[in-house]
């Protein structure tokens, strides 16, 4: 999850540096259904410094959740939301779920 997290932040820097960049949707799909299968038993204790020593690795760095949430990105993964998803996950849960409920689920760990 951490290493996902990390390349949300890479992608945002490009996005904004070249303004294009592939879609991430697979990656918020992914780490909402980490949290939503195993979420309960995942070990979460000093989670923030822990992502902050990956992200520091590859030279990006995150000052809260809403880093991993900027209008740019979600506007991007928004509208690539089914095209990248919907071929690969019978019943794709609407994109404001995923989220709606990734942002407060990544503001509870980072807090």
């Amino acid at each position: 999850m951490a290493e996902t997290l990390r390349s949300i932040l890479q992608y945002v820097e490009g996005l904004e540096q070249r303004g294009w960049a592939r879609s991430r949707a697979r990656d918020y799909y992914e780490i909402w259904r980490l949290l939503g299968s195993y979420g309960s038993e995942m070990e979460l204790t000093d989670f923030q410094a822990f992502l902050a020593e990956k992200c520091a690795i590859r030279d990006v760095t995150f000052s809260g959740a809403e880093d991993f949430f900027r209008d740019p990105v979600m506007a991007h993964v928004e509208k690539t939301w089914t095209q990248w998803l919907g071929p690969l996950v019978p019943e794709l849960p609407a994109f404001e779920l995923v989220v709606g409920e990734l942002r407060r689920e990544i503001a509870e760990i980072l807090a």
